[in-house]
């Protein structure tokens, strides 16, 4: 003996299919859309939420090249505010700095892994030769950056580094207090995180691996 569908139970299964695909359409899209999990960083590492899309600046390499907004695109960059003058805290960075810098190899999509930069918030005395003098002792690649005093506030306040010129002595010298972190800027030269002291090679190379893996996994 057959049952018969009725009219009411066929429109009920069309309606549980057209449902049931739905439902099935919808966890497609979900899992398309899910992002992995934020990277398990050291407790001196800031992730931004958000990375911070920068304005336009302009500045000046110690090789006398042009540094805008587009130098700091298609690879990774370790961006470092301070001056040459400085008698303690911007030598220890910038060694740090080239102790990762040998750590560290190109991650996922971008290569090189990384590009590092001394921008000085002192260029009444940083000039370009200067710069080119100091920098590449600590590291043969590493690039300093200098310009007008407006054209280094400008970055500044985007990045919201803090420098003050100290009072000078009898001799004219002076200390600049400034922001001893170091920032990381993504490929598309955005904001993405800071490294606070006391800054530690190797949880600097490691973080930057999780940062760079999850940039790429987000993409």
């Amino acid at each position: 003996m057959h049952s018969r569908l009725t009219h009411q139970d066929g429109r009920a299964l069309v309606l549980w299919i057209a449902g049931a695909l739905a439902l099935a359409a919808g966890i497609y899209l979900a899992s398309l859309s899910r992002k992995p999990a934020p990277p398990q960083l050291s407790q001196a590492t800031t992730h931004l939420p958000a990375p911070k899309a920068l304005q336009a600046f302009e500045l000046l390499t110690h090789n006398g090249e042009p540094f805008t907004l587009d130098s700091l695109k298609g690879h990774w960059s370790f961006v470092f505010f301070g001056y040459t003058h400085c008698p303690d805290v911007c030598p220890t960075t910038l060694a740090t700095l080239s102790a990762v810098a040998k750590q560290l190899v190109p991650v996922g999509k971008q290569s090189p892994a990384a590009r590092f930069y001394f921008v000085s918030v002192d260029p009444e005395r940083d000039t370009r030769a200067h710069l080119a003098q100091f920098v590449p002792y600590f590291n043969s690649e590493f690039v300093g950056v200098t310009g007008r005093p407006e054209q280094i506030d400008n970055l500044t306040r985007q990045l919201s580094i803090l420098y003050i010129k100290g009072v000078p002595d009898a001799q004219g010298g002076y200390l600049v207090d400034h922001t001893a972190s170091v920032l990381l800027l993504n490929p598309e030269g955005q904001f993405e995180a800071v490294f606070s002291p006391p800054l530690s090679v190797n949880n600097i190379a490691a973080d930057f691996g999780k940062l760079a893996r999850y940039y790429d996994e987000t993409q």
